[in-house]
């Protein structure tokens, strides 16, 4: 699979009235599990957040941020209050958002539990998926038996370069399109014939895998064949 969002080692950083992480959780990322604070004792749960980012739109570098978040004894928080921000001075006030980075910012959760006060923030550089693409060539003619034939070569592109896959090829009207077997709709490549000539749209879905969720695309093309009825292709 590609890579998609760079995410290293979230930061967890829980904090409250009397919750402070100490250096080394804060270094690794391990949810906290204590304070040293004066009055605390030992096992004193304390409330862990972190975010995990998706690939939401690849057409807008679309990231979508899901919230995780609980204390470290497994208490759960009842309503949450979450807020994302980001590096171009927007916010957020969701558990799950969505948001446009091209390049590589700071994204920063807090998570508020309004039942105890406790506090939890989360930071961490992402960057959002390529552009993904889908190039679709048509092309039409006549059969050595006189039937007009559509033919089409499709590739998909992320960030400019080859990757994903075809996943389906369609025609409309489809009455019309000889398919001799389904597994033709699933190739890159393919040639079927028409029963008459007529303008057809061919729509082609392409998708890639990524890291963290993925992206999809559907583009369509038509091409005309009512010439095909003279022997003109």
């Amino acid at each position: 699979m590609l890579k998609l969002i760079l995410v290293p080692a979230l930061l967890l950083a829980a904090c409250g009235d009397n919750l402070h992480p100490d250096e080394d959780q804060v270094a690794t990322g391990a949810a906290g599990s204590g304070s040293d604070a004066p009055g605390d004792t030992p096992d004193a749960a304390v409330l862990t957040a972190r975010f995990i980012p998706f690939a939401d739109d690849c057409d807008n570098h679309g990231v979508r941020f899901e919230a995780q978040f609980g204390y470290s004894d497994g208490g759960a928080v009842a309503n949450p209050i979450c807020h994302y921000d980001f590096a171009d001075g927007t916010s957020a006030d969701t558990c799950v958002a969505s948001h446009s980075l091209p390049t590589a910012q700071i994204v920063r959760l807090t998570v508020t539990d309004p039942a105890t006060g406790a506090m939890a923030v989360a930071e961490d550089s992402v960057i959002g998926p390529e552009i993904f693409d889908v190039i679709v060539d048509l092309s039409s003619g006549l059969s050595s038996s006189g039937r007009p034939f559509i033919a089409w070569s499709a590739r998909t592109l992320y960030g400019g370069a080859e990757a994903g896959k075809i996943q389906f090829v369609d025609f409309d009207p489809i009455q019309d399109v000889e398919i001799l077997d389904p597994e033709q709709q699933i190739q890159p490549t393919g040639v079927v014939s028409v029963n008459r000539p007529g303008v057809y749209t061919v729509s082609v879905l392409g998708s890639v895998e990524l890291d963290l969720g993925g992206c999809s695309k559907i583009v369509s093309k038509t091409i005309d064949l009512t010439t095909c009825i003279t022997g003109t292709h």
